[in-house]
């Protein structure tokens, strides 16, 4: 009998070959032959970061592998399987922090994705503290110079923070943080930047770009304003291929743009005006890629409150023996520098006025409930940005913050649960289980 003889290959050759097959299943739509690819190729280099745990390069190859397996994961609409995958990149990177050149950043891209895998998954409040986290990171880096050479890597972050933040986080923070992403990829265009480089997850420029604008323009235009939704809208319609939907929706534009030019001050567009201009834009949204796709009945739920109004709202009901909310203006900041919640620390904001929104919350959450989810995820994302360990910054003492962080995810998961709100119930209890 004849022997057939199976030439030797190297691991890391089939992992090459892994992950080509991958790539072309994902651009033919079949995401689910591409995660198993991806997932066969990510088990391979996996071994072999086990052989030399001390090697670099492969360290450095499965997290990319695992962030890339992420985002496949999402495409094929496996939220939760995308956080697992990305949690073994976080690892992989967070190993390499301290000894590889810009591994911070890396992490950084990993925790971006995982937010809005988080945020897909409906665990808002881990969502918020990823993305937190990756905004953070990016600022410490480039300083926010949009002359950085590293500047369109913060609008991407930023993009995917909007993202994050548009179905259940704070307006206000989701629509500035989309505007500060078009904001940088604008000054990128400027100085010469490719508008089609890939992202770390391989999606191009473009997607992050009319992603922010969606943020933009959705969020604004639900709330009745037109003229902040006007501009984020006229980039969606650009990006549009020819058809009805960008004609209707260019018309609009035009009438509104004549308005605007016309007048001899601000224009009281009636509220209807907004939506209607949102009902527009909707349709627009569906398979194009884009980091945040709203659910079919998003335009008929209630919208999300900001904090500040939040805020506003129960600190001039409070009672006597109620929790004292820290006030309004100390939230505010400048709004269109408030990207993410724990940038708030930048301006100073004490400890204590992070311990009074999860005291307020705990009160307020039994009885009005969109009001109390909102402090809650302020008041989570605030004491974990205060957990979180920060170079330049003296961590606070836990005895301040986490008896009361604690029975914020103590009242925050029953309310939830109570609520139906079950998604987010299980995230404020797995942040109980890792704090006890």
């Amino acid at each position: 009998m004849t022997r057939t003889v199976v030439p030797y290959r190297p691991a890391g050759s089939r992992i090459d070959e892994l992950v080509g097959e991958s790539a072309d299943h994902s651009r033919r739509g079949d995401w689910s032959a591409a995660v198993r690819c991806q997932r066969q190729a990510v088990e391979l280099a996996g071994e072999l970061a086990d052989d030399a745990p001390d090697d670099v390069s492969r360290r450095t190859g499965l997290g990319g592998l695992c962030y890339r397996l992420g985002a496949l994961h999402l495409a094929d609409r496996d939220p939760a399987a995308a956080v697992a995958a990305l949690d073994d990149a976080v690892r992989a990177y967070a190993r390499l922090v301290a000894t590889v050149p810009d591994a911070e950043l890396s992490l950084a891209d990993v925790l971006a994705r995982r937010g809005l895998a988080q945020s897909v998954r409906g665990w808002a409040a881990s969502a918020e503290v990823d993305a937190d986290a990756a905004v953070l990171a990016y600022l410490s880096v480039t300083g926010g110079d949009p002359a950085h050479p590293r500047r369109r890597n913060l609008a991407r972050v930023l993009a995917s923070n909007a993202a994050t933040l548009a179905p259940d986080g704070d307006p206000r923070l989701a629509i500035a943080s989309a505007n500060a992403a078009l904001g940088y990829y604008g000054h990128a265009d400027e100085g010469g930047d490719s508008a089609d480089a890939d992202g770390p997850d391989g999606t191009v420029d473009s997607g992050y770009v009319h992603s922010a604008a969606v943020v933009s323009a959705l969020l604004n235009f639900v709330d009745g304003r037109v003229v902040e939704g006007f501009v984020p809208a006229t980039v969606i319609a650009a990006g549009l291929p020819p058809g009805q939907a960008r004609q209707a929706l260019e018309a609009e534009l035009r009438v509104v743009d004549g308005l605007l030019s016309t007048a001899g001050g601000p224009v009281p567009f009636p509220p209807e005006v907004g939506r209607g201009l949102a009902r527009l834009v909707l349709p627009t949204v569906r398979d194009r890629g884009l980091l945040w796709v709203p659910a079919d009945d998003w335009l008929d739920r209630a919208a999300q409150p900001a904090l500040t109004t939040v805020v506003q709202r129960h600190a001039a009901g409070a009672g006597a023996g109620q929790a004292t909310l820290p006030e309004a203006s100390t939230l505010r900041g400048d709004p269109a520098l408030l990207w993410t919640t724990s940038m708030r620390w930048l301006s100073g904001l004490p400890l204590e006025a992070a311990v009074q929104l999860a005291a307020g919350a705990v009160e307020v959450l039994p009885t009005a409930y969109a009001d109390g989810r909102r402090l809650a995820l302020a008041a989570h994302a605030l004491l974990a940005s205060a957990y979180r360990a920060v170079p330049g910054r003296p961590p606070p003492d836990p005895a301040a913050y986490l008896p009361v962080w604690q029975r914020l995810l103590e009242v925050a998961t029953d309310s939830c649960r109570a609520a139906g709100d079950h998604a987010l119930a299980d995230d404020f209890d797995a942040w109980r289980a890792r704090l006890r």
